[in-house]
Order: structure tokens, then sequence, then C-alpha cells
């Protein structure tokens, strides 16, 4: 289904609210996470929030649940057909990992699409940089705009 109607996109006020799911196994390994963001529009192109988490790893015999707490913040550019929402940002991100917490420094980019005037499918790559490591994340979530100040 192709959808053509233009909608309008993001206002100062808005608040927007993200779901995302990850699942990555191999032999004797799994990772699942499912994670938030939630964010305010503190002007029509700026938005920061939060991003709470839970990560489940299982190697082997043993199961590890990780909660996390991130901080970010993105700078969206309007474009001119409403539907095509791009962004870049930047975030800061809290992992606990059995008795100690972990720090990670994040740099994103992507889109929304809107399918909708609210609702949104979300798409974009993510490095984190974590013990001196850099993590590649590509994520798709499906996100919602809400109380719409039109």
């Amino acid at each position: 289904m192709i959808n053509t109607i233009a909608f309008s996109q993001v206002e100062k006020g808005d608040k927007n609210l993200t779901f995302n799911a990850l699942y990555t196994g191999g032999e004797g390994f799994a990772l699942g996470m499912i994670s938030g963001k939630f964010g305010y529009f503190v002007t029509q192109h700026i938005e920061a929030g939060v991003t709470p988490s839970l990560s489940v790893i299982k190697a082997g015999d043993e199961t590890i649940t990780s909660p996390g707490l991130g901080l970010y913040g993105t700078y969206n550019w309007l474009t001119a057909d409403a539907k095509l929402l791009p962004y870049a940002g930047a975030s800061i991100n809290f992992i606990k990992v059995i008795d100690q917490t972990e720090t990670s420094f994040g740099l994103y980019g992507g889109s929304k699409y809107f399918l909708t005037e609210s609702l949104n499918i979300d798409g974009g790559l993510q490095v984190q940089a974590l013990d001196g490591n850099a993590l590649f994340i590509f994520q798709v979530g499906i996100g919602f705009i809400l109380g719409k100040t039109n």
C-alpha cells in the first residue's frame, strides 16, 4: 500500500514515543533487547529524551538480565512533503551488568517515515562506544507522536 497524503510533521511541545526490539543469537549465545524512547520536542527541530531498555543475555547455561537507561538529544530536519523526518543525534547510556554499571556513548542517524499524522516507522543506524569497542546497531521501530499541537 502506497501512502500519498502529506501529513504535518512535529511541532514544539509534541512528545515522541517509540518501541524497538532486537534479537541475535548463535551457537551457545543469545541476546534479546526491548527498548523504548520517550522524547519531548523542545523546538520544532530539537528533541531530548530518555531511553529505557531491558536486555537478556544467554551464554551457555548462564542468563543475565540487564536493565538500562539512556539520555539523548536529536536534531530533526523538516522536509517539504512532511512525510519523511531525517534526524541525527548523540546519546549516553547506562547499562547494569551483574554488579556494575557500564557507560556507553553513541552517535546515530536515521529517519522517521510518517504513515499518518502521528504514526511513523523509525529506522536508523547507531554507533556506540563501550569499553573501547565500537558497536554498530541498525534499528527499526514503530513510533507515535503524542499531543499534536496543530
